[in-house]
């Protein structure tokens, strides 16, 4: 009876362990995604203000001077935008309107109020506003800063990085873990990014809808033969509307080892 009761705690406990070392490392691994999506976040806003404060900026913008935005500011977005992933390099006047898209020059003075609520908000109150934010392009990281000229404020300026797959592959070079993220649309999950390259249903994990989504935690995910652990969580915008969700599957070969020594160590009792 003791040998039982001693190699049956031995095997329960070592199992025990392996699973809550599992979700506290499924935590971390949220936690380094949501550092990630920070950083580009910061990258963003930081390029943003820095074109706010310029004065040539703030006497262009006072003036209604277009043409002179363009002209300084084609070449610099020709030159980070497949270097630094830039997507949207834009100015707006209040509310919402459109001035200057550096990346579409051609299209300008449309409304974009109706969707575009970072940039609403900007305006609105003349504060910087970071974040993602869905639209027809698909998921972006928004960075928005307000133009001012002394207490006047004249519109505000946007960069905008796309979640797709260039974030994806960076991700997965820094970290290692495999890492598919989707969009959640009314029609369902679309696809905009994955290094996922396991025989497994990943998108069966996915919620149905935005409003369905939260964080599932798997310590063996389904369909791997309990090689790999994963994590699907929600991606909130701006406003904290659900508008993604992202799923990270990680290799289980070393936690396995620690779970089959302690089986070997139970049986040995």
């Amino acid at each position: 009876i003791g040998a039982i009761a001693v190699s049956g705690s031995v095997y329960l406990l070592s199992n025990q362990f392996v699973n809550q070392a599992m979700q506290d490392k499924l935590e971390q691994v949220r936690g380094e995604f949501a550092s990630e999506l920070a950083a580009s976040q910061r990258a963003a806003t930081m390029m943003a203000v820095v074109v706010g404060e310029q004065a040539s900026v703030k006497q262009a913008m006072a003036a209604g001077d277009r043409d002179s935005l363009a002209s300084d500011f084609l070449g610099s977005f020709e030159a980070v935008k497949d270097r630094f992933d830039v997507r949207q390099f834009q100015f707006h006047v209040p509310p919402a309107t459109s001035f200057l898209r550096v990346h579409k020059v051609e299209k300008f003075g449309d409304d974009l109020s109706g969707f575009r609520k970072t940039v609403l908000d900007a305006n609105a109150e003349s504060r910087i506003v970071n974040g993602l934010e869905a639209g027809v392009a698909g998921i972006g990281i928004r960075g928005v800063a307000p133009i001012r000229d002394g207490e006047s404020h004249l519109g505000t300026v946007e960069f905008g990085l796309s979640l797709h797959q260039g974030f994806v592959d960076k991700f997965t070079d820094h970290t290692g873990y495999q890492t598919a993220i989707y969009a959640l649309r009314e029609e369902g999950p679309e696809q905009i990014g994955t290094t996922v390259q396991l025989d497994a249903d990943i998108a069966g994990l996915l919620p149905a809808s935005a409003e369905a989504a939260e964080t599932m935690t798997y310590t063996s995910l389904p369909g791997t033969a309990n090689n790999y652990a994963g994590t699907v969580f929600p991606l909130t915008d701006f406003s904290g509307d659900v508008v993604g969700a992202a799923v990270i599957a990680i290799d289980r070969t070393s936690y396995n080892a620690i779970a089959a020594n302690g089986q070997w160590a139970a049986a040995g009792l």
